[in-house]
């Protein structure tokens, strides 16, 4: 059964806790999570937040992160769909390549074109961001996708 869903931009303070409680249900790191450093997108059922999404721009670069669907609604292709959209909003923004550390959807991101990658090889830039320096554990699996 399919459901409507909506997208919107994450813009103020109350919205923003509202993401971040939703990363928090599925154990994903989201305290350095800031308005002004994250291209952040909310998913709507109605007013319900179900999913959550972002880029970090990082120069002609960005990091992919806090990807997250409620439990209850997994399976129905809203990961899918928020990926999508993301990799929309980095090629809008003229990036290059998308990176991400995941612990848990290493196959996920390998069907949506993302491959392997180590991460020595990672810009600087990336490197620099809060998430890739101390946020997410060494062993979490880097990936890129050149856009």
């Amino acid at each position: 059964m399919e459901i409507e869903v909506k997208s919107a931009p994450i813009r103020d303070a109350e919205s923003l806790e509202d993401f971040r409680a939703l990363l928090r249900s599925v154990s994903l790191p989201c305290d350095d999570l800031s308005l002004d450093r994250h291209l952040l997108l909310g998913y709507y059922e109605g007013n319900r937040l179900i999913g959550t999404g972002a880029l970090e721009l990082c120069g002609p670069y960005a990091l992919l992160r806090s990807l997250a669907v409620k439990d209850a609604l997994r399976g129905r292709s809203l990961g899918s769909r928020i990926t999508d959209e993301l990799i929309d909003l980095a090629r809008e923004n003229n990036v290059e390549r998308i990176y991400l550390l995941t612990e848990t959807a290493r196959l996920f991101f390998k069907r949506k074109g993302f491959v392997e990658v180590d991460r020595k090889e990672v810009p600087a830039e990336v490197q620099a961001s809060s998430e890739f320096s101390g946020v997410c554990s060494e062993s979490a699996i880097c990936m890129t996708k050149t856009l």
